[in-house]
């Protein structure tokens, strides 16, 4: 997998200001590994988010840094790492079985498009038809166990721990007060981030250069970050 362009970022960026975070990053990983969306989002979760961190090393390097407040004392904690620390093993195993009562079912870690279609159900709360989507074919539970709180937690337990990955938890340290919080990061949500940050940047320098030189974006976008800098300083 190569970088992204600056072409790229700016497409992904104007496709991504109008979707959701799920389609966001199926997004980003159709640009990047050149695979179909539908193939995409058939990985689990946790096989999404590792080709995530990939792009985010290759394009941005591998350096993170995440804002975190205290939940003790409120104080604002800025957390650094590396992609290397938020890999985490490969998925286990492809189900699970998980009981309650006398019932037992057998569940697989959700994918994107178990998410996607979660979410837009109209009759349903998003965990619960999470959860029938990850049903594995012959089990059929009673509707009021799908329903159970006791049942979504220790699914959703058994599914993180199943896809490991799904799941990145960073920790960090108050200098203040002593508390060691454990916060979950969204690598998503972090790349695109960058993304629409990047993006913003690259708005700038075509306004800036088209507006004084009359170049067409596509010529901007083709320069290196070195020369359009360099251009940008010389109108400052």
């Amino acid at each position: 997998m190569a970088r992204l362009t600056d072409a790229q970022l700016l497409a992904i960026w104007e496709a991504g200001v109008r979707q959701s975070p799920v389609e966001r990053a199926l997004t980003i990983l159709a640009a990047a590994h050149q695979r179909p969306v539908a193939e995409l989002a058939a990985l689990t979760i946790g096989e999404r988010d590792a080709l995530l961190i990939d792009v985010h090393e290759q394009t941005f390097g591998g350096a993170l840094d995440a804002v975190v407040v205290c939940p003790a004392c409120g104080t604002a904690l800025e957390c650094v790492f590396h992609t290397t620390e938020i890999r985490y093993p490969k998925p286990l195993g492809p189900t699970a079985a998980i009981a309650i009562g006398a019932v037992e079912v057998l569940m697989r870690p959700p994918t994107s498009a178990d998410l996607l279609r979660a979410l837009s159900a109209d009759h349903e709360e998003p965990a619960v038809a999470l959860a029938r989507a990850c049903l594995v074919a012959p089990c059929e539970p009673h509707d009021l166990l799908l329903r159970s709180a006791d049942f979504l937690r220790q699914a959703g337990d058994r599914l993180a721990a199943l896809d490991p990955q799904s799941d990145i938890v960073i920790d960090c340290r108050c200098e203040s007060c002593g508390e060691q919080p454990s916060v979950i990061f969204d690598i998503g949500a972090y790349l695109w981030a960058a993304i629409r940050d990047r993006a913003r940047g690259l708005l700038i320098a075509v306004h800036d250069l088209a507006s004084r030189f009359g170049w067409s974006e596509a010529d901007i976008l083709a320069m290196s970050e070195t020369r359009r800098l360099a251009y940008q300083d010389l109108l400052s």
